[in-house]
């Protein structure tokens, strides 16, 4: 069966619970999940909840995502102690310079002209993280903002064809925006304005107290975790594969997902995915490190997604019980594998 082991919840930005999260795996083949939030471990409501879920039919295992100093670069802990004092008071510090980047960033944006409020932001929020997509749902619910990131677009298109950079951005927005039919300018706002390398400068705040790579490590690692290297290709430009192998043979890391941007298929770009995922598999196989990987669900949705794409589902069958082989002093009070 599958094991999906980069999941978020409504404790983060996800959309599903605990239960429903295990529900639909049952329903999908996915006999693990590992709950992998951003920066924030299940507090004592959560714990309950999980405690009261160890029978569950789909096992599960407690981890974090942990956001570094480095635009799109994540580690995600697995097996890690939720009661750890400094795991939690990390996420405590990162969810207070999210609510101060956030007051930053809806004044930016709302100097473009969209109409958009702290509030409005905070209440797509489900727990406590508030991140960028509880801003771009918020600023996607007003038809006036709609139109503005359409004219947006425009100007985009406009200004790409005089320069080679901006050209490739844009396509690969246009190829996002076909691949999201249901929601088509959810990645345009990013593109636009809302990320570090977006078409429209200033608008876009970095997060700072975020720890770096060997700061995070050290953090999951002294919380009786493992730490993996979450989706190398959205950070391939920042982390090369060259530096990544340097990382593995130093011995900074336990591992690195093998499975993961999937969704990267509906894109058109398979091919470039294999090849760069086949990067990672070599090395993590040459430094006899762990192999983990899933959907990187927020929603139901994209847990299901995740089953139904047998090349990246199959992949992930049996990962877990190779991570207990190899590392038998694995953490496991708030598991259930």
């Amino acid at each position: 069966m599958y094991q999906d082991l980069h999941t978020h919840t409504i404790l983060s930005d996800g959309l599903t619970t605990y239960k429903q999260t295990l529900d639909i795996c049952v329903q999908n083949n996915i006999s693990v999940v590992a709950f992998t939030d951003h920066d924030l471990v299940p507090g004592k409501k959560e714990l309950k909840i999980l405690n009261n879920l160890r029978s569950h039919q789909t096992k599960w295992i407690a981890g974090v995502e942990m956001s570094t100093n480095i635009a799109q670069h994540h580690i995600v802990g697995l097996f890690v102690d939720p009661v750890n004092k400094a795991l939690i008071k990390q996420g405590q510090t990162i969810i207070q310079v999210r609510l101060e980047r956030l007051a930053k960033l809806v004044k930016n944006i709302r100097q473009l002209g969209f109409n958009l409020t702290k509030k409005e932001c905070l209440s797509e929020a489900s727990g406590e993280v508030v991140r960028r997509p509880h801003i771009v749902a918020a600023l996607l619910k007003k038809e006036k903002n709609i139109q503005l990131v359409k004219q947006l677009i425009k100007k985009f298109k406009k200004e790409s064809g005089k320069n080679a950079v901006l050209k490739e951005k844009y396509l690969r927005m246009e190829k996002q925006m076909k691949a999201e039919k249901d929601n088509p300018y959810r990645q345009p706002v990013y593109a636009l304005f809302l990320s570090s390398g977006a078409f429209i400068k200033g608008v876009y705040v970095g997060k700072k107290m975020a720890l770096n790579l060997d700061g995070n490590v050290k953090l999951i690692r002294n919380a009786g975790g493992v730490a993996i290297l979450a989706h190398w290709s959205e950070c391939k430009d920042k982390l090369p594969i060259e530096a990544v192998e340097k990382m593995f043979k130093k011995g900074r890391i336990d591992g690195a997902e093998i499975v993961y941007d999937f969704y990267r298929i509906g894109m058109g770009e398979e091919k470039e995915l294999r090849a760069e995922q086949n990067q990672i598999k070599k090395l993590v196989k040459k430094y006899n490190l762990l192999a983990s990987g899933g959907s990187d669900a927020h929603s139901a949705e994209g847990l299901v997604r995740f089953a139904r794409n047998p090349w990246a589902a199959k992949q992930t069958v049996g990962l877990v019980e190779k991570m207990l082989i190899k590392k038998r002093g694995l953490f496991r009070g708030w598991s259930t594998v």
